[in-house]
This record gives structure tokens, C-alpha cells and sequence, in this order.
């Protein structure tokens, strides 16, 4: 093998080592999408299962139904995270 063959394997080498480390940084928002279950308080404070029905991004709020609730009790809730 000569030197430039040997380059070049290393460059190949490197690049497909950068790509194998880069990782998707986790945003919670990317899963808060209408359709999506989750475990919410309800009015009382007891955790239940809920399904968001609609994201509103402009104001960072989420529409969320009570599994097996009547609509009348849905509730808007804001969305936040910190890291």
C-alpha cells in the first residue's frame, strides 16, 4: 500500500468515526404530539392517563382529555422543560 492509499483509508476511517458519535440531541417537545399518551394531574391532583388533542406553539400549551372522560373536563396545560 502506498502513502496516498493510506490517507486516504485514514481520512474514510475518521469520517465514518465522526458520524457514529454524533447524536441527536432529546427534545420532550418532539413528543408532545396530539394523539400521544401521558400522565397527567387532573383538577384534584391524582395522577391519570390523558391523551393531548391539540399543541399550540405560540403560547407553549397543550389540550389534554382524561381517558375515558367526558370532553368536559379536558384541560389546557402549558408545556416546559429545563435541561
Amino acid at each position: 500500500m502506498n502513502q496516498a492509499q493510506h490517507e486516504s483509508d485514514n481520512s474514510n476511517t475518521s469520517k465514518d468515526h465522526s458520524k457514529k458519535n454524533t447524536k441527536k440531541k432529546y427534545d420532550p417537545v418532539d413528543y408532545c404530539q396530539p394523539g400521544t399518551y401521558l400522565d397527567a394531574k387532573d383538577s384534584v391532583n391524582s395522577w391519570c392517563m390523558a391523551q393531548i388533542i391539540e399543541r399550540c406553539d405560540s403560547d407553549n400549551t397543550l389540550k389534554i382529555n382524561f381517558d375515558g372522560w367526558s370532553h368536559r373536563w379536558d384541560e389546557v396545560t402549558y408545556f416546559f422543560y429545563h435541561f
